[in-house]
């Protein structure tokens, strides 16, 4: 496969799972030439991936969701989990919300991040 992952590394193709009972499975990886991931399968649940331009929308199959950016290519919604997130004027997460839990973040002034989680939920990395 002629695409390349940052720093210059292969996409994963394959992968052999041992789970906690000792019972191995595999999943396999497709990918356009792009580096998108046409699809994977995993044991024989087939997932294939459809994207919009540059950002993936939604994947049907074994495991099916929806995907939904604002303007500036920021995720807004992930509809099979219910979560939605908002972002600040300069695009950086503010708050992540699922279902009733919400998790806000705000810049400090001397950097660092400072987190205000009532009900935390998970939210991406940021």
């Amino acid at each position: 496969m002629e695409n390349k992952m940052a720093g210059g590394s292969e996409p994963l193709t394959v992968t052999y799972i041992t789970n906690i009972d000792s019972n191995p499975w595999t999943a396999v990886y497709n990918y356009a030439k792009n580096g998108d991931m046409n699809y994977r399968t995993i044991q024989s649940s087939t997932t294939s991936f459809s994207y919009a331009g540059n950002k993936m929308a939604g994947a049907s199959g074994g495991e099916s969701f929806s995907l939904d950016y604002d303007l500036n290519g920021n995720l807004t919604s992930n509809e099979s989990q219910a979560t939605s997130y908002e972002y600040n004027w300069d695009n950086k997460l503010r708050s992540a919300q699922k279902g009733s839990n919400t998790m806000s973040l705000r810049v400090k002034w001397l950097g660092g991040k400072s987190y205000t989680a009532p009900n935390l939920c998970p939210v991406p990395s940021v």
